[in-house]
């Protein structure tokens, strides 16, 4: 997994995390550490703004998505 995925899997879990409390607002901040070889040279940094927003982006894409599917359990079912 690359640091990349590893923030866009992240921020999802805290999204899914954080759904059942919907009516309080949140922000979400994140750091992270690489090797010597990495984006960070080994030093803890934040997540670069654009990367937090891509982050934040897929997350609430894939909570919509997570409601389409629960939409269409719920279609199937009624068919039957």
């Amino acid at each position: 997994m690359t640091l990349k995925d590893a923030v866009l899997e992240a921020a999802r879990i805290i999204y899914v995390a954080h759904e059942d409390s919907k009516d309080k607002e949140f922000e979400l901040e994140v750091t992270w550490i690489s090797g010597l070889d990495g984006p960070t040279k080994g030093r803890h940094e934040q997540v670069p703004k654009e990367l937090l927003e891509e982050a934040e982006k897929h997350a609430k894409k894939s909570l919509e998505g997570d409601d389409e599917d629960e939409d269409e359990d719920d279609d199937d079912e009624m068919e039957e």
